[in-house]
């Protein structure tokens, strides 16, 4: 690759994280299994028997690919895509879908804020999960309607975000308060005020402003609190992105180094504490393609 070529590689990488960041695919493995469990399984909202005609699902974002490996087991009639910017979690999804021998699994290396390389109406259902990292607010309507033409006619689409940081610990709210903050400013929020992550009100008009119909939701809550299943997986997941966060942090001036340090040696100090409290909310909207 060309140093022009890595450039523009770089700067067409609207990731807030580093994707490529071995500390992001291990932060990932963990959060997939956590939502997955927490959301009550992969398809929460929909029967079996819904799913019997399904032929053909694109995951965009798909990370390291735990939900469409999931889905190919669960599902072998079924041919699912995951599709992801970085080159590493590819690789390690392409690999992991050998070992297990999900030859219904298929994986592209892809930039989601491109067009995309797939004919019109090629899939039955799009999901999305997790993907405010990455798309801009200025992109979504761009971003929606190229989901929309993968889309077949009568297929859904299926956007799962998620509200995080509801906690009784004082450095732990502070932290979350922090990283709405960088996110406001680093114009990567619908927040008006960056005082939370400013997406659940959103989905469903997003998904009516590109003309999917029929919308329903469904919400979860997932405790992370000390005695807990999901507080292993919880801190881990803090742990990574106290470390991964920091560049979006002194970027966006947000607090400074000296005080970050001081932050995250007493958060990390709260989540082991054994009256430590937190939860998050996953909010999962989705409709039809008239």
């Amino acid at each position: 690759m060309t140093q022009d070529n890595r450039e523009q590689e770089q700067s067409d990488n609207t990731y807030l994280i580093d994707a490529e960041s071995a500390l992001e695919m291990a932060r990932l493995l963990d959060q997939d299994k956590v939502l997955t469990r927490g959301m009550n399984g992969i398809f929460s909202e929909q029967e079996d028997s819904d799913l019997a005609s399904v032929s053909h699902i694109l995951d965009v974002a798909c990370g390291p690919g735990g939900w469409v490996h999931e889905v190919a087991r669960q599902y072998p009639h079924i041919e699912v895509t995951g599709i992801d910017i970085s080159k590493n979690t590819i690789s390690y999804a392409k690999a992991h879908a050998r070992v297990l021998n999900l030859k219904n699994a298929h994986f592209a290396v892809m930039n989601a804020l491109k067009p995309l390389d797939f004919p019109d109406e090629s899939f039955d259902i799009v999901n999305m999960r997790t993907v405010v990292g990455f798309v801009p607010p200025d992109q979504w309507a761009t971003y929606l309607t190229e989901c929309k033409r993968v889309l077949r006619s009568g297929g859904i689409m299926r956007l799962t975000e998620g509200e995080y940081g509801f906690t009784n610990k004082p450095a732990h709210e502070t932290f979350m308060a922090l990283l709405n903050l960088a996110q406001h400013r680093a114009r990567h929020s619908f927040s008006p005020t960056g005082h939370n992550a400013g997406m659940l009100p959103m989905l469903r008009p997003l998904l009516k402003q590109v003309g999917i119909q029929n919308l329903q939701s469904r919400s979860h809550v997932i405790d992370y609190s000390f005695d807990m299943e999901a507080h292993v997986e919880g801190v881990e997941d803090i742990k990574y992105i106290l470390e991964l966060i920091q560049p979006l942090f002194f970027a966006t001036k947000v607090i400074t180094p000296e005080e970050y340090a001081k932050l995250h040696e007493q958060v990390l100090e709260e989540i082991q504490m054994e009256d430590f409290s937190g939860v998050t909310i996953m909010l999962t909207v989705w409709g039809e393609k008239p």
